[in-house]
Protein backbone atom coordinates (compact mmCIF):
# COMPACT_ATOMS: atom_id res chain seq x y z
CA UNK A 1 0.00 0.00 0.00
CA UNK A 2 2.86 2.64 0.47
CA UNK A 3 4.13 1.97 -3.14
CA UNK A 4 4.42 4.85 -4.88
CA UNK A 5 4.89 3.04 -8.42
CA UNK A 6 3.30 4.01 -11.78
CA UNK A 7 3.30 1.17 -14.67
CA UNK A 8 1.92 1.52 -18.38
CA UNK A 9 1.72 -0.80 -21.34
CA UNK A 10 0.48 0.90 -24.52
CA UNK A 11 -0.28 -1.95 -27.43
CA UNK A 12 -1.50 -0.02 -30.24
CA UNK A 13 -4.42 -1.95 -31.93
CA UNK A 14 -3.97 0.81 -35.18
CA UNK A 15 -1.93 -0.92 -37.51
CA UNK A 16 -0.02 3.27 -38.54
CA UNK A 17 0.66 3.71 -34.62
CA UNK A 18 2.09 -0.48 -34.38
CA UNK A 19 4.48 0.23 -37.34
CA UNK A 20 5.82 3.71 -36.36
CA UNK A 21 5.56 4.20 -32.66
CA UNK A 22 5.45 0.45 -31.79
CA UNK A 23 4.46 -0.72 -28.08
CA UNK A 24 5.54 0.94 -25.16
CA UNK A 25 6.04 -0.61 -21.78
CA UNK A 26 7.04 1.83 -18.89
CA UNK A 27 7.64 1.78 -15.16
CA UNK A 28 8.04 4.89 -12.92
CA UNK A 29 9.17 4.65 -9.01
CA UNK A 30 10.45 6.58 -6.24
CA UNK A 31 12.54 6.71 -3.19
CA UNK A 32 9.78 8.33 -1.65
CA UNK A 33 6.87 7.22 -0.47
CA UNK A 34 3.12 8.52 -0.23
CA UNK A 35 0.57 10.33 -2.08
CA UNK A 36 2.63 13.00 -3.81
CA UNK A 37 5.42 10.49 -4.51
CA UNK A 38 2.63 8.39 -6.31
CA UNK A 39 1.46 11.93 -8.28
CA UNK A 40 4.90 12.67 -9.05
CA UNK A 41 5.33 9.22 -10.96
CA UNK A 42 2.00 9.26 -12.68
CA UNK A 43 2.59 12.71 -14.24
CA UNK A 44 5.86 11.60 -15.33
CA UNK A 45 3.83 8.28 -16.94
CA UNK A 46 1.44 10.09 -18.39
CA UNK A 47 3.84 12.67 -20.21
CA UNK A 48 5.88 10.21 -21.75
CA UNK A 49 3.41 8.34 -22.66
CA UNK A 50 1.41 11.27 -24.35
CA UNK A 51 4.71 12.53 -25.57
CA UNK A 52 6.15 9.83 -26.94
CA UNK A 53 2.93 9.15 -28.96
CA UNK A 54 2.51 12.65 -29.79
CA UNK A 55 5.61 13.03 -31.58
CA UNK A 56 6.28 11.88 -34.85
CA UNK A 57 8.91 14.57 -35.75
CA UNK A 58 11.54 11.40 -35.71
CA UNK A 59 12.19 7.81 -34.50
CA UNK A 60 12.05 6.07 -31.18
CA UNK A 61 15.34 6.78 -29.81
CA UNK A 62 14.84 10.31 -30.24
CA UNK A 63 11.59 10.68 -29.59
CA UNK A 64 12.04 8.77 -25.91
CA UNK A 65 14.98 11.37 -25.38
CA UNK A 66 12.85 13.80 -25.50
CA UNK A 67 9.78 12.45 -23.44
CA UNK A 68 11.58 12.25 -20.62
CA UNK A 69 13.25 15.52 -20.77
CA UNK A 70 9.74 16.64 -21.11
CA UNK A 71 8.86 14.58 -17.74
CA UNK A 72 11.91 15.82 -16.17
CA UNK A 73 10.99 19.52 -16.61
CA UNK A 74 7.41 18.97 -15.59
CA UNK A 75 8.32 17.73 -12.39
CA UNK A 76 11.01 19.86 -11.85
CA UNK A 77 8.48 22.94 -11.94
CA UNK A 78 6.41 20.97 -9.54
CA UNK A 79 9.13 20.17 -7.58
CA UNK A 80 8.02 21.86 -4.04
CA UNK A 81 4.57 20.98 -4.61
CA UNK A 82 5.42 17.29 -5.17
CA UNK A 83 7.70 16.61 -2.18
CA UNK A 84 11.06 15.99 -4.21
CA UNK A 85 13.89 17.43 -2.14
CA UNK A 86 16.26 19.09 -2.94
CA UNK A 87 19.54 17.47 -2.98
CA UNK A 88 22.95 18.44 -2.90
CA UNK A 89 23.53 16.94 -6.66
CA UNK A 90 20.73 18.25 -8.14
CA UNK A 91 18.95 14.59 -8.52
CA UNK A 92 15.85 13.84 -7.34
CA UNK A 93 13.77 10.62 -6.26
CA UNK A 94 11.96 9.22 -9.51
CA UNK A 95 13.51 6.63 -11.31
CA UNK A 96 12.22 5.66 -14.99
CA UNK A 97 12.65 2.36 -16.89
CA UNK A 98 10.76 2.53 -20.80
CA UNK A 99 10.68 -0.06 -23.56
CA UNK A 100 9.70 0.07 -27.01
CA UNK A 101 9.69 -2.85 -28.99
CA UNK A 102 8.96 -2.55 -32.76
CA UNK A 103 8.93 -5.99 -34.37
CA UNK A 104 12.43 -7.50 -34.11
CA UNK A 105 13.53 -4.38 -32.19
CA UNK A 106 14.00 -3.12 -29.12
CA UNK A 107 14.58 0.21 -27.50
CA UNK A 108 15.23 0.84 -23.64
CA UNK A 109 15.93 3.38 -21.14
CA UNK A 110 16.54 3.75 -17.88
CA UNK A 111 17.05 6.61 -15.18
CA UNK A 112 17.78 6.63 -11.71
CA UNK A 113 16.38 4.02 -9.01
CA UNK A 114 14.98 1.39 -12.16
CA UNK A 115 16.31 -1.33 -13.55
CA UNK A 116 16.17 -3.23 -17.01
CA UNK A 117 17.21 -6.77 -17.17
CA UNK A 118 17.34 -8.59 -20.47
CA UNK A 119 17.03 -12.53 -20.34
CA UNK A 120 18.36 -14.88 -23.30
CA UNK A 121 18.91 -18.25 -23.12
CA UNK A 122 19.37 -18.37 -19.14
CA UNK A 123 21.35 -15.57 -19.33
CA UNK A 124 20.40 -12.42 -17.06
CA UNK A 125 21.86 -9.10 -19.17
CA UNK A 126 21.95 -5.68 -17.02
CA UNK A 127 21.59 -3.37 -20.12
CA UNK A 128 23.51 -0.04 -19.63
CA UNK A 129 22.66 3.16 -17.76
CA UNK A 130 24.39 5.84 -16.87
CA UNK A 131 22.22 7.54 -14.55
CA UNK A 132 21.84 5.48 -11.88
CA UNK A 133 22.17 8.18 -9.91
CA UNK A 134 20.46 11.20 -11.66
CA UNK A 135 16.95 10.38 -10.85
CA UNK A 136 14.17 12.88 -11.83
CA UNK A 137 13.92 15.73 -11.41
CA UNK A 138 17.49 16.43 -12.35
CA UNK A 139 19.91 19.87 -13.12
CA UNK A 140 21.52 17.44 -15.85
CA UNK A 141 19.67 14.81 -17.87
CA UNK A 142 21.34 12.85 -20.18
CA UNK A 143 18.95 9.58 -21.53
CA UNK A 144 21.09 6.82 -23.37
CA UNK A 145 19.04 4.97 -25.53
CA UNK A 146 19.84 1.01 -25.70
CA UNK A 147 19.05 -0.47 -28.92
CA UNK A 148 19.17 -4.11 -30.04
CA UNK A 149 17.29 -7.08 -31.58
CA UNK A 150 15.24 -9.26 -29.60
CA UNK A 151 14.34 -13.41 -30.36
CA UNK A 152 11.46 -15.92 -29.42
CA UNK A 153 12.22 -16.66 -25.63
CA UNK A 154 14.19 -13.62 -24.82
CA UNK A 155 12.10 -12.03 -21.75
CA UNK A 156 12.70 -8.39 -20.59
CA UNK A 157 11.81 -7.45 -16.96
CA UNK A 158 11.62 -3.82 -16.00
CA UNK A 159 11.85 -3.63 -12.08
CA UNK A 160 11.99 -0.80 -9.06
CA UNK A 161 15.96 -0.99 -7.64
CA UNK A 162 14.31 -1.05 -3.99
CA UNK A 163 13.17 -4.37 -5.13
CA UNK A 164 16.36 -6.06 -6.97
CA UNK A 165 18.05 -4.42 -3.64
CA UNK A 166 15.36 -6.71 -1.16
CA UNK A 167 15.41 -9.88 -3.51
CA UNK A 168 18.70 -9.77 -5.07
CA UNK A 169 19.86 -10.47 -8.80
CA UNK A 170 19.69 -14.38 -8.28
CA UNK A 171 15.76 -14.65 -7.21
CA UNK A 172 14.92 -11.99 -10.08
CA UNK A 173 17.09 -14.74 -12.33
CA UNK A 174 15.64 -18.15 -11.08
CA UNK A 175 12.64 -16.32 -11.42
CA UNK A 176 12.30 -14.99 -15.05
CA UNK A 177 14.24 -18.46 -16.50
CA UNK A 178 12.38 -21.02 -14.68
CA UNK A 179 8.62 -18.88 -14.37
CA UNK A 180 6.00 -17.86 -16.83
CA UNK A 181 6.34 -13.50 -17.04
CA UNK A 182 3.48 -13.10 -14.60
CA UNK A 183 4.11 -16.23 -12.09
CA UNK A 184 7.55 -14.56 -11.95
CA UNK A 185 6.62 -11.22 -11.18
CA UNK A 186 3.77 -13.04 -8.81
CA UNK A 187 6.37 -14.87 -6.69
CA UNK A 188 9.23 -11.85 -6.69
CA UNK A 189 6.62 -9.77 -4.88
CA UNK A 190 5.94 -12.64 -2.68
CA UNK A 191 9.40 -12.70 -1.90
CA UNK A 192 9.72 -8.84 -1.31
CA UNK A 193 6.56 -9.09 1.18
CA UNK A 194 8.40 -12.00 2.98
CA UNK A 195 11.80 -9.84 3.10
CA UNK A 196 9.44 -7.06 4.96
CA UNK A 197 10.03 -5.10 2.01
CA UNK A 198 8.67 -1.38 2.07
CA UNK A 199 7.92 1.09 -0.58
CA UNK A 200 8.56 0.34 -4.39
CA UNK A 201 7.97 -2.89 -5.46
CA UNK A 202 6.52 -2.40 -9.53
CA UNK A 203 8.07 -4.90 -11.59
CA UNK A 204 7.54 -5.56 -15.65
CA UNK A 205 8.11 -8.59 -17.24
CA UNK A 206 7.25 -9.85 -20.50
CA UNK A 207 8.08 -12.64 -23.33
CA UNK A 208 8.67 -12.53 -26.71
CA UNK A 209 6.54 -15.27 -28.22
CA UNK A 210 5.53 -15.45 -31.90
CA UNK A 211 7.65 -13.11 -33.42
CA UNK A 212 7.26 -14.07 -36.92
CA UNK A 213 3.36 -13.47 -36.60
CA UNK A 214 3.85 -9.92 -35.52
CA UNK A 215 6.46 -9.32 -38.16
CA UNK A 216 4.24 -10.69 -40.92
CA UNK A 217 1.28 -9.20 -39.89
CA UNK A 218 3.10 -5.69 -39.87
CA UNK A 219 4.89 -6.00 -43.11
CA UNK A 220 0.89 -7.01 -44.35
CA UNK A 221 -0.39 -3.78 -42.85
CA UNK A 222 2.44 -2.17 -44.54
CA UNK A 223 1.80 -3.25 -47.94
CA UNK A 224 -2.00 -2.61 -47.50
CA UNK A 225 -1.40 1.11 -46.43
CA UNK A 226 1.96 1.58 -48.99
CA UNK A 227 3.37 3.02 -46.34
CA UNK A 228 7.19 2.37 -44.47
CA UNK A 229 8.73 1.74 -41.29
CA UNK A 230 10.01 4.55 -39.53
CA UNK A 231 13.67 4.58 -38.82
CA UNK A 232 14.46 4.57 -35.56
Amino acid sequence: PDSPDTIVVVEPAIGSVARTKGQLYLLVTSRATGGRAREATRIVADTIRTEYYYDESAGIRTCLVKALGLANKKIAHQRDRLGLGHQPDGAGPIGVAVAVVRGRELYVATVGPAEAYLIRQARLSTLPDPNRDHGLPAVDLSPDVWRGEISVGDSLCLVSANLVARVGTEALKDALVTLHPQSAVEHLHARFVAADGQGSDAALAFEVGDLAGIVDHLDDERDHDGGGCVDG
